[in-house]
């Protein structure tokens, strides 16, 4: 009976991905104009190389005997277990290795897994993001400029502030997310606020989020104030007609950023900041389930069910 209730309830969780991420598509292709047409990656040259160098927690090649459709490849995701995948949902520890990769990430102001921050020390800061480690979708995530949460457009003081992490320990993420943010260690963290592209810091940071495939960029969606894809879609290989000189640089610096930190893996997406010109990387995603026009979808998926054959053929000769 249990094994049963397990099951429907991840039929349901599915069902209720695919309907949001559907609707999701369909605003932004025909409320926002957003269909751009498929970019081969060049990554499609050396896929064999990238495959090699598979991490045991992205390897799926035994998921992949036939071909995969994305969202298949998505829900896969959403139910692997492993240890190790819940480490890279875990926003304290990410902060910890990306560290050791010589990646730039925000200045860490406290974190903790047994308490959260103290009314004083939050007293002390003017610009600061204040999360919890182990949930998604920003959820229980405060960016604060001036005791104003820049992401609700209210007032808040310390006190507040203080209160809702020490509740955000208790919580857990929502129920179709993955296996491995589900079972992230709780904890806080308190960091520095990123500025916006100008180098402001008067409204909500812009972020791209990096998609790679094998280990290599292969676009990145960008979110302007609340708006995610406002920014537009931006390519490893194909950037120079929609970036500014000044935009290719920070732009530049973020596909090597990111693809240090997706080394190894399959499917990762990379979220990062502008910050100003000086981008940081803030946090990553095993199952990458924002929406992406279909195009992208079809050629991710390609590339994912390419490199899996690679995979097999390497396993038979072996």
């Amino acid at each position: 009976m249990s094994s049963m209730l397990e099951y429907i309830s991840h039929q349901y969780s599915c069902f209720t991905m695919y309907r949001t991420l559907t609707v999701q598509r369909l605003e932004q292709r025909f409320l926002l104009g957003v269909d751009p047409e498929i970019h081969r990656p060049t990554i499609r040259e050396n896929l064999a190389k990238y495959v090699n160098v598979l991490r045991g927690e992205f390897d799926y090649h035994e998921l992949f005997v036939r071909k995969q459709r994305y969202y298949a490849i998505l829900f896969m995701r959403r139910i692997r277990e492993d240890e190790r995948l819940s480490n890279w949902m875990n926003k304290i520890w990410l902060k910890e290795h990306l560290k050791a990769l010589g990646i730039p990430t925000l200045a860490k102001y406290y974190s903790s897994y047994d308490s959260s921050p103290s009314e004083d020390l939050l007293s002390k800061l003017t610009n600061y993001v204040a999360k919890p480690a182990h949930l998604s979708e920003g959820d229980s995530v405060y960016v604060v400029s001036n005791d104003l949460d820049l992401k609700s457009g209210k007032q808040v003081d310390a006190a507040l502030i203080a209160k809702r992490m020490r509740e955000a320990m208790s919580l857990r993420t929502i129920a179709w997310d993955t296996w491995g943010t589900r079972n992230t260690r709780p904890g806080i963290l308190v960091e520095e606020m990123s500025s916006n592209k100008d180098g402001e810091y008067d409204s909500m940071p812009d972020e791209i989020k990096v998609y790679c495939v094998w280990g290599k960029v292969y676009f990145g969606v960008w979110r302007r104030g609340d708006c995610y894809q406002n920014g537009g879609f931006v390519y490893r290989d194909h950037f120079e007609d929609s970036l500014s000189s000044k935009d290719i640089q920070w732009w530049r610096k973020m596909i090597e950023y990111a693809e240090i930190v997706a080394d190894g893996s399959d499917l990762l997406r990379v979220d990062m900041f502008i910050n100003g010109g000086r981008p940081v990387v803030s946090e990553v995603e095993i199952m990458p389930a924002t929406p992406v026009p279909r195009p992208l979808q079809t050629e991710m998926a390609n590339l994912l069910n390419h490199g899996y054959s690679l995979h097999r053929q390497r396993e038979f000769q072996h």
